[in-house]
């Protein structure tokens, strides 16, 4: 754990780390062996498809108003045997909770002061982490931290597991249609001695086009495109039409996988443009959805 000045800002680091792999020299295996590579494998893809997905989890700490702290530790109380990175982040979220509060009663840090706090869970099989400022919202969430690893009590798990198995389950009644039967449907599967289970549900969206459904005489008509164009090709010629007009800027947006980059690409290549020249900039941020 270490405090850290660059320039005029100051840096809080906080740090827990577990080994898994090796805990005694009796455990070092034999590396030239197939099968030992093989188990050692298999054990690592079988802890990592254990995690949940929130240990992907990202926060924007810049966004104003994060107000999670509640939500967190019902998370972590529910889940927090089964996830060694994220409980190390705890960990050390609870160490830079006790640093940042000695630093203050030190008057080592400013009332108006801003510090960046970076806090990891970090062990030989993955690494949990949290990057936040010294705003109020930012220090409840450390504060939540402290709380979950100085009173962890392992009776508060089955309680802790079932409230968020209700949240779960309302969140599913409005996110489905028949959302409470299709929930339901799923948890009486674990009932079933069967070592494989099946389970249908089906739902119908309207108004939807993928990117190789031929585009609808509506719209062919109003933006004069030849109704024979599948979504793809369709969006791919009003781009053209857009980048040869005189027009200075041009916004483009659309979901994955429609052929944007590929359009102006295509555009680039034409001769016309070839021989004049360009400088062609791409920024992409992507937004990973679980």
């Amino acid at each position: 754990m270490m405090l850290v000045k660059y320039k005029d800002k100051k840096y809080i680091i906080s740090i827990d780390y577990s080994i898994f792999a090796i805990r005694e020299i009796q455990d070092l295996d034999n590396l030239h062996s197939v099968e030992v590579l093989k188990r050692i494998l298999l054990k690592e893809i079988a802890y990592l498809r254990k995690k949940s997905v929130f240990a992907s989890l990202g926060l924007d700490s810049k966004t104003p108003k994060i107000n999670l702290s509640e939500s967190l530790a019902s998370y972590y109380k529910a889940f927090i045997t089964k996830d060694k990175e994220s409980m190390k982040m705890i960990q050390a979220g609870s160490y830079a909770y006790s640093f940042y509060c000695f630093l203050q009663s030190q008057n080592l840090l400013e009332d108006q002061e801003s510090v960046n706090i970076n806090i990891f869970g970090y062990s030989d099989r993955g690494i949990s982490s949290l990057t936040l400022t010294n705003t109020e919202e930012h220090i409840n969430i450390l504060k939540t931290c402290y709380h979950i690893y100085t009173n962890a009590r392992e009776e508060e798990l089955p309680t802790a597991r079932e409230k968020s198995l209700t949240k779960i389950k309302r969140q599913a009644a409005k996110s489905f249609t028949n959302g409470k039967e299709f929930f339901n449907e799923l948890m009486e599967t674990k009932n079933n001695n069967k070592p494989i289970h099946s389970l249908t549900h089906t739902e119908i969206v309207d108004n939807f086009l993928s990117p190789i459904d031929t585009i609808p005489t509506e719209i062919s008509n109003n933006l004069k495109l030849d109704p024979k164009l599948d979504l793809r090709n369709a969006h791919k010629e009003l781009i053209q039409r857009e980048l040869e007009s005189d027009k200075h800027y041009l916004f483009l947006t659309g979901n994955p996988g429609i052929g944007k980059t590929t359009a102006i690409t295509e555009f680039l290549k034409q001769p016309k443009i070839l021989d004049e020249g360009f400088l062609f900039f791409i920024l992409v941020h992507e937004y990973k959805l679980t």
